[in-house]
């Protein structure tokens, strides 16, 4: 049987021809050969998203017995398939009926063709092909529709964007797992390389386009979404020139605005870059409906003029540059007698949570407690009054990074509690007290201790 098809999945063509030999003998020997061709057709023009990677081959006798059950793997890539299936005839031209099954990777029969009625002829003239019908039994085979669940999607040329669908039964309900073929009814305004997937990939003419989700039993679904054009332009809409302390965030964020034929661009992806050591609350941002994405900057450590770099993903020439001054910090100093948590500001003078530009002193005199209980950097640090026991508590999982120098007073008590404490540009003196309270304590910093060491 020599199997032949059109498809977009590779594993499996659909169109299939067929050609059975049959060799024929009886009890005295063989006594020829009988061949019968197949046709197989798919009822729906989709069938290729389904990966075959086996066929099931079953022929009944008159009788209902069974004179052959055989089933063939379908090689990786393959575009054709051969086979000749040996079955012994009890008489010259015997009719058999056949079944087909197609088989996914899973194990899942996914068509199923027959039963059909077949004549082993042997004669030497060309077999007529019998019409052989596949129909699609597979998961969701009973669903009644399918629902374009996204809506209002914007596509970017050559960008990829993913929409969603669902087969519903007769009551509503979802039923994952079964396929769905997508198709555009404009290839210039959007594509989906792989019909399979619901990824819509924007083509170079922009204007609301029509795609199709299509059950492979028939029901369908058409929703328009809108090809829109490249981005052009990148523009600042905020948050350039500012000044802050070295290593603190900016008090404005920074806005871009991705425009295309002078039109604002959804749905771009914006990635912003620095070579200056500082951060972002998100350096990927995808644009809004006003064709807008924002981010919050955190300079570096260093000192005068910082630069970032906001750039269209996909779009490298559509990007722009913001400039910022990072400062030098300011002291700031513990007021809390009490004690409390490092991150609130009205426990510092000024009211403020240390930054990495920022010098803390924790010098009160008093007995008390400062909670570090989150991830901080500071450019130095100096714990420990002229009276009193001032501790720093690292709480479980919490970090401490200190740029310069850290200085612990003979009344200074750094406790940590599997907890981070991190100085490596730095020298670490102590004169107070380190103490482990639990957990696994981390100190990566050159250190000059003449003071206890408690675990």
């Amino acid at each position: 049987m020599t199997m032949r098809a059109k498809s977009v999945r590779p594993v499996f063509l659909f169109a299939l021809a067929a050609v059975v030999m049959v060799s024929c003998r009886d009890a005295a020997g063989p006594i020829g050969t009988g061949h019968f061709a197949l046709a197989p057709s798919f009822a729906s023009a989709a069938a290729g998203i389904v990966e075959i990677a086996r066929v099931r081959v079953r022929l009944f006798r008159a009788d209902e017995s069974v004179a052959l059950d055989e089933t063939v793997t379908v090689p990786a890539g393959a575009d054709s398939l051969a086979l000749e299936l040996t079955v012994t005839l009890n008489e010259p031209n015997e009719a058999f009926q056949m079944f087909l099954d197609f088989i996914t990777p899973a194990g899942d029969t996914a068509f199923r063709a027959g039963p059909v009625n077949v004549t082993a002829s042997s004669t030497s003239t060309e077999p007529v092909p019998i019409e052989v019908d596949a129909v699609y039994v597979g998961v969701g085979a009973n669903a009644a529709s399918v629902v374009i669940t996204t809506t209002g999607a914007k596509l970017i040329p050559g960008q990829s964007t993913s929409l969603s669908a669902e087969a519903r039964d007769g009551q509503g309900q979802p039923i994952p797992g079964t396929p769905i073929a997508w198709a555009s009814l404009d290839a210039a305004r959007a594509t989906f390389p792989d019909p399979a997937v619901g990824s819509a990939v924007g083509g170079g003419t922009s204007g609301p386009v029509l795609v199709t989700a299509t059950l492979l039993t028939g029901p369908a679904d058409t929703v328009s979404v809108t090809a829109q054009p490249a981005p052009e332009f990148l523009l600042q809409r905020g948050g350039d020139s500012q000044t802050a302390p070295a290593g603190s965030e900016l008090p404005l964020p920074l806005i871009v605005e991705a425009l295309g034929s002078d039109i604002p661009i959804e749905g771009a992806t914006v990635q912003f870059t620095t070579g200056d050591g500082g951060s972002f609350s998100a350096a990927s941002v995808v644009t809004d409906a006003t064709g807008r994405a924002q981010t919050m900057w955190t300079l570096g450590p260093g000192l005068g003029t910082q630069t970032t770099t906001a750039t269209v993903s996909g779009f490298s020439s559509v990007q722009t540059m913001f400039t910022a001054t990072a400062a030098a910090g300011v002291t700031v100093s513990w007021s809390n007698a009490a004690g409390g948590s490092w991150s609130d500001p009205a426990n510092w003078t000024p009211n403020q949570v240390p930054n990495a530009g920022d010098t803390v002193v924790i010098d009160l005199d008093g007995v008390y407690t400062v909670t570090l209980g989150a991830n901080a950097t500071v450019a130095a640090l100096t714990l420990g009054g002229a009276s009193g026991t001032q501790t720093l508590a690292l709480s479980p999982s919490s970090s401490l990074g200190v740029i310069g120098n850290t200085t612990v007073n003979p009344t200074g008590v750094i406790e940590m509690d599997d907890a981070h404490l991190a100085s490596p540009g730095g020298l670490l003196t102590s004169n107070g007290t380190l103490r482990v309270t639990g957990g696994v304590a981390e100190l990566n910093a050159p250190s000059l201790n003449n003071g206890p060491v408690d675990v």
